[in-house]
């Protein structure tokens, strides 16, 4: 089977019609290939010579660049494209711009591709190069058309009935007659003869008559019986009014490219789906025209057995005669294209399905002349599909009847039915499904009798608990007395020890104080004693002193004493002399006489200094005895005050360890009281687990529960708190407390 998909679509984008290949017409007309958006996607060699352009300068440029520019603008030219996407086939004289500006005319087609799904994808444009007959036409609509086109085309004039006025060389040799032997006979000379007797034709020369200008590849029929394919124009004439006159025929012979298959392909494709796919035409009444052996062996008939006949002997009699099955041939005659999926009725009664698209073929007015049909069997899927179907309805009423069953047995688990199974019979697929499903009601059912047969194990255990909370709280109590006790005794022993402290304190500084002076006095008694050595050292310069004035005395006493004797010596002369001499001993005599008073007195002054000193020393030495026994009572005492002062803090320490014992006594209290509760509400909701576990049937008896009385907070509320109390009334202490007694320094020996 032809498969491609994009074949098919460029296939129906480049033919309305098997009849309409005209990108096969390299030989004779201008093509060009262009997106809905009228961007170019290729041209031939014609079109590109007749713009002017080289393929690359116009490929992804827009259509407009070859349409005047006042009719680019205008609203006409995008009715133009909009009719083209709609998929209207357009055909028509057209004025175009070349790249130099020259205007040129061309009498074209713009021919709708349309796609696998009937949508229009590409349009390709054919067109034949009229320039020189339009402008020949503005001079002579006659003769002038005839001589410029008589030397690239065949031509031949025709009256409107079909006669023949003349033709030219190249038609004449095209189809082998003279022009004697055509010249007022009757078109039909060239054409089948079956054709020629058929409404298509009549139709043809109705369209001709009408003014209507017809294009296309067409089979002829040459002078020795040979088959000749002409891509022509038949062109109607009009006179000075407007109305027809006459037919002019622009043709080329394209019989050899027809028959090597050199025309872009076109044929090839039509022989290639010829081969793949069923094609089948018929006029726009439903009457089958022919069809291809794919389609043949698809129905069952042979082709002398359809031809002719109505399209209605490939559906059923009931669906020939709905509204709906004219509608279908109404639309199609209209030109709406059709495809989709087809129920159709072989020769041998049996159905069958076709994947099928239904293709009016439209003349150059946009009108709908025929309808082919291309198509594909596609019986085996749809029964394929219909058992797929089949299988998929059993399946929902199987998933039906596995949804009813498990909603019931869910609906009575729900009210606490642990014995609701499934025991229906299923289909096999849901096997898996209702095992599951017992297999899990039935291990809840066993997990439902465990439950019940643990409830009263807890309610056991919460009768446990709230009992050893109940002794846990006594001996909290019990705690807080004894710590009441040792509190209070922590209490007086803190406040002697502090006492204590104090007064071991105070005699420590008192004794400082004494050391204090002790030092003091025996610094003023070695002062004493080095002023006295000092006196003493003086008393010794002094005698020196003395004895030097003695010595003196003694020398003057001499010089006074040999004084006489020289004054003697010198009798009168010198008694003067002698008078002097005797003064000045009598004075060296009295001065030796004070120094040796003086000298005595410094001697006994002496002795006396020497005793003083040896007492003050003695003085001294006692003071520095009683310093030193003064500093070490003053260290012992300090020892005493620092030991007092530890042993204060240490029972601080005590104290406030035993302040944390109450905290943690009043917590655990609390805690006691709390798990009391705990335990009481855990009797309450053992009581109410097994009340609600009472509700459900397991399919065996589960054993009682016992309810239990629930605790009583006011029973179980921690004691009051003593060291709390206690430190109530520590804190109520002095700051500095006296000197220690005898009795609490009593009390400290004896602690």
């Amino acid at each position: 089977m032809f498969g491609s998909g994009k074949k098919i679509a460029k296939l129906q984008k480049q033919f309305a019609d098997a009849s309409h290949i005209l990108n096969a017409l390299e030989l004779s007309q201008a093509t060009i290939l262009l997106n809905l958006d009228g961007t170019i996607v290729d041209a031939n060699n014609n079109f590109l010579k007749t713009v002017g352009y080289s393929l690359p300068e116009i490929v992804g440029q827009h259509h407009r660049m070859f349409v005047p520019r006042e009719d680019a603008a205008s609203d006409e030219y995008q009715r133009f494209w909009s009719d083209l996407k709609s998929g209207q086939f357009l055909a028509d004289k057209f004025k175009r711009v070349t790249k130099s500006g020259k205007t040129v005319w061309l009498q074209a087609s713009y021919n709708p591709v349309l796609d696998s799904e009937g949508r229009p994808s590409r349009v390709i444009m054919l067109a034949v190069d009229i320039t020189v007959a339009e402008e020949a036409s503005a001079q002579s609509r006659s003769n002038q058309i005839l001589n410029a086109l008589d030397k690239s085309q065949a031509s031949i004039v025709f009256n409107l009935d079909g006669t023949i006025v003349e033709a030219n060389q190249n038609f004449l040799k095209t189809v082998g007659y003279r022009a004697e032997e055509i010249i007022g006979q009757h078109h039909s000379l060239f054409v089948d003869p079956a054709y020629a007797a058929s409404e298509a034709y009549s139709q043809f020369w109705g369209d001709l008559n009408a003014g209507r200008f017809v294009a296309d590849k067409f089979p002829r029929v040459g002078k020795a019986g040979n088959k000749i394919w002409l891509q022509a124009s038949y062109n109607p004439v009009l006179d000075g009014q407007g109305r027809p006159h006459k037919v002019i025929k622009y043709a080329v012979d394209i019989t050899a490219a027809e028959e090597a298959n050199d025309y872009s392909g076109a044929n090839q494709i039509m022989k290639a789906l010829d081969r793949s796919q069923a094609s089948i035409e018929f006029n726009l009444d439903g009457t089958i025209i022919t069809a291809n052996e794919n389609f043949l062996q698809t129905v069952g008939y042979s082709l002398r057995e359809i031809v002719g006949q109505h399209h209605r002997i490939f559906v059923s009699p009931a669906y020939s005669a709905t509204d709906e099955y004219r509608r279908f041939w109404s639309d199609l005659g209209n030109g709406q294209f059709s495809s989709g999926k087809y129920e159709r009725v072989a020769k041998s009664g049996d159905a069958i399905w076709l994947q099928a698209s239904y293709n009016p073929v439209l003349d150059k007015d946009g009108r709908a002349v025929k309808v082919i049909k291309y198509a594909v069997s596609i019986t085996e899927a749809e029964l394929a599909a219909a058992r797929d179907r089949e299988l998929k309805s059993r399946a929902d009423a199987a998933q039906d009847q596995m949804a009813e069953v498990l909603a019931d047995r869910l609906a009575r688990m729900s009210k606490g039915d642990m014995t609701a199974r499934i025991d229906v019979e299923l289909d096999p697929s849901f096997a898996k499904i209702k095992s599951d499903y017992n297999g899990a009601i039935d291990g809840l059912a066993r997990a439902l009798r465990a439950v019940a047969e643990s409830t009263g194990s807890i309610q056991t255990g919460a009768n446990e608990i709230t009992s050893a909370s109940d002794d846990l709280s006594r001996r909290t109590e019990q705690q807080a007395a004894s710590l009441e006790q040792t509190a209070a005794a922590l209490d007086e022993i803190t406040a002697t020890v502090a006492r204590s402290s104090e007064g071991a304190r105070k005699v420590a500084s008192a004794m400082t104080d004494a050391r204090s002076d002790a030092t003091q006095s025996g610094e003023v008694v070695q002062n004493a004693v080095r002023a006295m050595g000092e006196i003493e050292q003086s008393s010794r310069q002094i005698g020196q002193i003395v004895g030097v004035i003695d010595e003196i005395a003694f020398q003057t006493n001499l010089l006074a004493l040999n004084a006489g004797v020289e004054a003697a010596r010198a009798g009168d002369a010198g008694r003067g002399f002698a008078v002097v001499a005797s003064e000045v001993r009598s004075l060296a005599q009295r001065c030796g006489e004070a120094a040796k008073e003086i000298k005595g007195l410094i001697s006994a002054s002496s002795g006396q200094v020497d005793a003083g000193v040896n007492l003050v020393a003695a003085a001294g030495e006692s003071l520095g005895r009683i310093v030193a026994n003064i500093a070490e009572i003053d260290t012992l005492i300090s020892e005493i005050a620092t030991s007092s002062s530890e042993q204060a803090t240490g029972l601080s320490q005590v104290n406030s360890a035993v302040n944390q014992m109450d905290q943690v006594t009043q917590q655990n209290a609390a805690m006691v009281e709390e798990v009391t509760a705990a335990a009481s509400s855990l009797q309450s909701e053992t009581s109410e687990l097994a009340r609600q576990m009472s509700q459900f049937n397991t399919g065996s008896d589960a054993p009682a529960s016992r309810r239990l009385q629930a605790a009583d907070p006011g029973r179980h509320k921690p004691g009051r708190n003593p060291v709390a109390k206690v430190q109530s009334k520590l804190s109520k202490l002095p700051a500095n407390l006296g000197v220690a007694t005898a009795e609490d320094l009593r009390q400290w020996d004896e602690f």
